[in-house]
């Protein structure tokens, strides 16, 4: 079983208004979500998984919805009870509640991708000179779920 973000860096674009644009989905088992390379928010999207997964981890939730911006799919996340391990359900809600995939991973292993995915999102964003409150808000939840990481 495996959970993990993916984000194509070598095809980011910065409007003149706006956010960050770029692919961006999750793996879960395999199966692609919403679909591979599909096109969001990158940098605002990492934001609001990571203030979600700091949430998990600090234990003020034990279950989080991280949504996509496009469309209505979303990933609901729950730390199931007495475990380390989280239990995802990819989420498409076009017409009524549909759970297209779901799995069980480590919370270590979950984290792990996060901040390997969160690193590689900055270091492309320092290359092409973006900045943003959300890149801000990337950056400060990061070190905070690296600060969990190391306790």
């Amino acid at each position: 079983m495996s959970v993990s973000i993916e984000i194509d860096l070598k095809n980011l674009a910065v409007g003149k208004m706006g956010p960050m644009t770029g692919g961006i989905w999750m793996s879960l088992d395999g199966i692609d979500f919403p679909e591979q390379n599909w096109i969001d928010f990158p940098v605002v999207l990492m934001s609001w998984w990571g203030a979600a997964l700091r949430r998990i981890l600090t234990g003020q939730s034990c279950d989080e919805d991280i949504d996509f911006m496009e469309g209505s799919f979303s990933v609901s996340v729950v730390r199931l009870p007495d475990s380390a391990e989280l239990h995802f359900s990819a989420i498409n809600e076009s017409f009524e509640r549909n759970i297209v995939a779901a799995c069980q991973e480590s919370v270590v292993a979950f984290r792990d991708s996060f901040v390997d995915s969160a690193r590689r999102l900055l270091i492309r964003c320092n290359e092409m000179q973006y900045s943003s409150k959300d890149l801000s808000d990337l950056r400060m939840v990061l070190s905070e779920i690296e600060g969990f990481q190391r306790q």
